[in-house]
C-alpha cells in the first residue's frame, strides 16, 4: 500500500547489539484542537544492522456508528529508538472519522542491499562480509545477514570489493585424503570457529588494488560483446604462497603473515584480524557445501543437488566446454549450494597447510604443520585448473583431489581464495 508519511520526529536513537526484533506502541495521541490527524509514538528494538524494516500500521476509526479499518506502511532504516508517525484520518477515511481503539503496528523485515550489488538473485542466502578496496589508505567493511549471494555476482565485487561468505562452526562431510587418493568414502570434520571464505577466487583487479601490481600471465585483453575487458575479472595467478602470506622461502613451519603480504595489508587496512589463506579443511568444507558427494553439491536455481560427472560442464571449465588455453572471468559458471563460484577448475587455489601425505583430521581451524613429507617443503593447492580442460579426467574435479607446490613456486594455473577465521 502507498507509503503515506515520513517520520516526523525521532528521540535519541540508541544503537545496540542485535536482539529480538520488535516494535512497541508507546501512545496514540489525537491532535487538539482536532485537525483530523493522529500521532503514533512507537519504539523499535533489536533491529539487525543493514536490514530494512517495514511497519504495517493498522488504524481503526469510527463515526456515527460506522467503523473502518485500514493498514498503511512505512519503511524504516535499521536504527533503534523512539519515533513518531503522523496519520491524516481525513485523508485516509474521510471527514469526521476519529481513531477508535488505537493503532497496532506489525514489524516486517527485508534485506537491505548495497546499491552496487546488481547481480541476478540466485535464491542462495547467507551472511557475508564485504571489504571495500577503493581507498589505498583504509578498507571499510560491511556485514550483511541472510542476503541473496547471487546479487554479488557483478563487476563491483570482482574488482573494487571483496565479498566473503560466512561458514558457521559445526561438523561437515568431507573425504579422507592421502597422496593420490580419490575415494568416495565420507568422514566428518568439525570446525570449532566460524570462518569466512571468498565467494570468488581473488581476481586480478582485486589483487592490483591491494598490492599495486599484477603478477598474472593471463593479462591479454579479453573483450566481451558488451565491450567490457574481462581480464580484470579473471583469477589472479602466478602468485606464490609466500607473497600471499609473507614467507619469502619455503619453510618447515607456518609463520605469521609479514606486514607487506596480501593478507596482512588487509588486516592493517580493515582493522580486522584473521585474514589468511583457508586451511585445507576449510577449503573443502566450503567447496562441498554440506555434501558428501564426490563433486559436492551445486545449485540448480531452486535447490541444492548432487553434482554428477555429467553436471561438471555447468560447474567447471572442462574439456567439454572450453579449450585448455587460458583462465576465465570468475562467476561465469553455476555456484555451489553455498553460492561459491569456481571451486572446480579455472585455477588451483592455495591453502595454508604444509602438504602431508595423509591428512590430519584435527587440522581444521589451524593448518597442518606435518613436515614428514620431503621435510615439509610443500604447500597444499586444491580445486584443479584450466590446464585439465582438454582432459577427460574427471578425477581432478573431485573435491578430495589434492596438489602441491613449494611456497616459492608459481605458474599461470595457481591462484587463491581469501579466508578469515574468527577468534
Amino acid at each position: 500500500m502507498k507509503k503515506l508519511m515520513a517520520m516526523l520526529a525521532m528521540a535519541a536513537a540508541v544503537l545496540t547489539a542485535p536482539g529480538v526484533e520488535r516494535v512497541r506502541v508507546d501512545r496514540v495521541v489525537n491532535h487538539y484542537p482536532w485537525d483530523g490527524k493522529v500521532d503514533c509514538v512507537f519504539t523499535l528494538e533489536g533491529l539487525r544492522r543493514h536490514h530494512a524494516y517495514r511497519g504495517a500500521f493498522t488504524l481503526a476509526v469510527k463515526t456515527a456508528g460506522v467503523s473502518l479499518v485500514r493498514s498503511v506502511t512505512n519503511d524504516f532504516d535499521w536504527a533503534e529508538g523512539t519515533f513518531t508517525n503522523t496519520f491524516d484520518c481525513t485523508e485516509l477515511f474521510g471527514a469526521g472519522f476519529y481513531p477508535d481503539g488505537g493503532i497496532a503496528v506489525t514489524l516486517l523485515s527485508e534485506a537491505q542491499w548495497p546499491a552496487d550489488a546488481t547481480g541476478s538473485p540466485s535464491g542462495i542466502l547467507g551472511d557475508v562480509l564485504v571489504v571495500d578496496l577503493a581507498s589505498s589508505a583504509n578498507y571499510p567493511t560491511d556485514e550483511y545477514e541472510q542476503v541473496d549471494l547471487g546479487r554479488f555476482n557483478c563487476a563491483a565485487y570482482k574488482q573494487d570489493k571483496l565479498v566473503l561468505r560466512k561458514v558457521p562452526a559445526g561438523s561437515y562431510s568431507c573425504h579422507p585424503r592421502s597422496l593420490g587418493e580419490n575415494v568416495a568414502t565420507t568422514n566428518r570434520l568439525t570446525t570449532a570457529r566460524d570462518f569466512y571464505i571468498g565467494v570468488f577466487p581473488v581476481t586480478q583487479g582485486q589483487y592490483r588494488r591491494v598490492m599495486g601490481t599484477n603478477p598474472s600471465q593471463m593479462t591479454e585483453d579479453d573483450w566481451d560483446h558488451y565491450e567490457v575487458n574481462l581480464a580484470e575479472y579473471r583469477p589472479v595467478e602466478s602468485v606464490d604462497w609466500g607473497t600471499i602470506r609473507g614467507e619469502s622461502e619455503a619453510g618447515t613451519t607456518i609463520t605469521a603473515a609479514s606486514p607487506d603480504s596480501f593478507c596482512q595489508r588487509l588486516v592493517a587496512r580493515t582493522g580486522l584480524a584473521g585474514f589468511d589463506l583457508p586451511t585445507e579443511a576449510q577449503w573443502e568444507i566450503a567447496a562441498r557445501a554440506r555434501s558428501g558427494a564426490v563433486y559436492g553439491a551445486g545449485w540448480n536455481g531452486t535447490a541444492a543437488v548432487e553434482i554428477t560427472p555429467d553436471d561438471l560442464p555447468e560447474a567447471a571449465w572442462t574439456g567439454k566446454n572450453a579449450p585448455a588455453t587460458k583462465t576465465y572471468a570468475v562467476g561465469a559458471k553455476r555456484p555451489n549450494a553455498w553460492g561459491l563460484y569456481d571451486t572446480q577448475g579455472n585455477v588451483w587455489e592455495w591453502c595454508r597447510d604444509i602438504f602431508a601425505t595423509t591428512f590430519d583430521p584435527n587440522c581444521v581451524d589451524d593448518p597442518c604443520t606435518d613436515t614428514g613429507y620431503d621435510g615439509g617443503s610443500y604447500r597444499v593447492r586444491r580445486g584443479g585448473s584450466w590446464q585439465y580442460m582438454n582432459m577427460e579426467w574427471a578425477a581432478v574435479y573431485r573435491l578430495s583431489y589434492r596438489g602441491y607446490y613449494t611456497a616459492t613456486q608459481s605458474d599461470n594455473a595457481v591462484g587463491f581464495r581469501l579466508a578469515r577465521t574468527l577468534p
